[in-house]
């Protein structure tokens, strides 16, 4: 008697020879598709829950959406000095939520980037060691800046951080050191440890807020600068 193969076993042996003739192992979880007539790149990302993330990649742009269907800019790969964010996706209109772990990483080229008022989370290293960054306009609706997002972002030397902003993630700012003068809200609620350690040149700390509302502020004697500064409460600069 000759036994039966069941149906799922040779599905998996087709797919498996189907890989394999494409010379890319099954085991990769990728599946790109070609670009379509906008020139969008889009590639599935299978893990191991029933979670599914899609990139999408637009010129020197590089998108994330989440299992939740957010967007996020995953990667900036392009030459440019001065840089503005789309506020969404070209290919589906959604709108950028938030500047990814390590999006702007290393880059050695940026001077200048322009953040979208869609933009509501920096995650934690995503300007680090961007050592030509001058200056950055941060989104009106910005709620969080991630750990070390600024890290050693040497060039920066005056920052204006917008109303709406609750945290400064442990170590934000670390080792700006031409860092001079920097205006944080009123909503500040959290400077997290070594925010603004090793920012020497930093002499002024400006304030929206009362000097009772600063007090209310959660942040360490490691969170500010060993240097000199002043503080300027109810700042209307």
């Amino acid at each position: 008697m000759k036994k039966m193969i069941p149906a799922a076993v040779i599905a998996v042996i087709t797919a498996a020879s189907i890989l394999s003739g494409c010379g890319k192992s099954s085991l990769d979880g990728y599946e790109t598709a070609d670009p379509d007539s906008t020139g969008v790149d889009r590639t599935e990302v299978s893990a191991e829950t029933d979670e599914t993330e899609t990139i999408a990649s637009v010129g020197d742009f590089k998108w994330r959406y989440d299992s939740d269907g957010k967007l996020w800019l995953d990667a900036y790969v392009g030459r440019d000095s001065v840089v503005a964010i789309p506020s969404s996706d070209p290919e589906t209109g959604t709108p950028v939520t938030g500047i990814d772990v390590w999006a702007f990483r290393n880059n050695e080229n940026v001077k200048r980037v322009v953040i979208p008022d869609t933009v509501t989370t920096i995650e934690k290293n995503a300007f680090m060691y961007c050592s030509s960054l001058e200056s950055i306009e941060f989104p009106a609706d910005l709620v969080s800046i991630g750990e070390q997002a600024f890290y050693r972002c040497s060039s920066l030397k005056k920052l204006s951080v917008p109303e709406g902003v609750e945290t400064l993630g442990w170590a934000s700012f670390m080792f700006c050191e031409a860092l001079e003068e920097i205006t944080l809200p009123k909503s500040l609620k959290e400077i997290g440890d070594s925010a603004f350690s090793h920012c020497d040149s930093l002499t002024a700390i400006n304030f929206r807020g009362s000097e009772a509302e600063w007090g209310k502020i959660t942040f360490s004697e490691s969170s500010m600068p060993s240097t000199w500064y002043t503080t300027v409460f109810d700042y209307a600069g």
